[in-house]
């Protein structure tokens, strides 16, 4: 009998896999407008949590206060955060101009059109990882969860009909299947949201009611959730729901 040794098997291609540390995207609020923003790393992920971190801390405290003035600043704050999201993620725009000269961030930001730098804001936060999904996570966990049982709806037949993401995906358009204040997905919620989401969302709570502990002891990855989940509390006592 013989026996094949690793010579006589087939090689295997050694073309290297490219990965890109940007991506670009068409703007949806000004056409014909395209933005390149980065691709989140390691090292990306620790510059945006020391720079985000700070800022965080002192809106907490300025949201703490029940003056006016408390107000805004942390609304000032807030803004400074989703500029530095802007400076630090934003790699170039393609087809905008701002008075006779290329737009940039920093131009973007001081005389460019609000619409889009909150569509770039939101772009880039949604790079950072999980964002959509953990802010799913965070109205989900105030939906009835009954409704929403996987043995229930499949009994009843409704797997289909609300777009199961653990089913083979149909060739339907999209269609919001769930959907709290300005969120939405077009799939079964609870097929949708990550356990990742739904621990960070756990996790966020027992920080909060413990008083916060040092954020400079959690890893940056949960400090970028947490800055999410945050918004999000105060967005919702803002509104007077919780």
């Amino acid at each position: 009998m013989k026996f094949l040794s690793r010579s006589d098997e087939p090689r295997r291609s050694k073309t290297p896999i490219e990965y890109e540390s940007t991506v670009a995207l068409p703007s949806k609020t000004v056409e014909g407008v395209e933005f390149t923003i980065v691709r989140l790393s390691f090292a990306r992920r620790m510059e945006l949590a020391r720079g985000v971190l700070e800022l965080s801390r002192r809106m907490e405290f300025q949201r703490a206060g029940e003056g006016i003035d408390d107000s805004i600043e942390a609304n000032i704050l807030s803004c400074e955060i989703d500029r530095l999201y802007l400076r630090w993620g934003l790699v170039s725009i393609n087809g905008l101009m701002v008075d006779g000269m290329d737009a940039t961030a920093e131009l973007l930001a001081e005389k460019g059109p609000e619409n889009l730098a909150d569509e770039i804001v939101a772009a880039i936060k949604a790079q950072c990882g999980r964002t959509k999904k953990l802010i799913a996570a965070f109205h989900f966990q105030f939906a009835n969860q009954a409704a929403w049982r996987c043995g229930d709806c499949r009994r009843n037949g409704l797997e289909a009909v609300r777009k199961c993401g653990w089913l083979p995906k149909d060739a339907g358009p999209p269609r919001a299947i769930w959907a709290r204040r300005h969120v939405a997905t077009d799939t079964c919620p609870v097929s949708y949201i990550t356990a990742e989401s739904i621990a960070l969302v756990q996790e966020f709570h027992a920080w909060k009611l413990l008083g916060c502990a040092d954020l400079y002891a959690l890893p940056a990855r949960t400090v970028d959730g947490f800055c999410v989940l945050e918004r999000e509390l105060r967005a919702e006592t803002d509104n007077g729901e919780h």
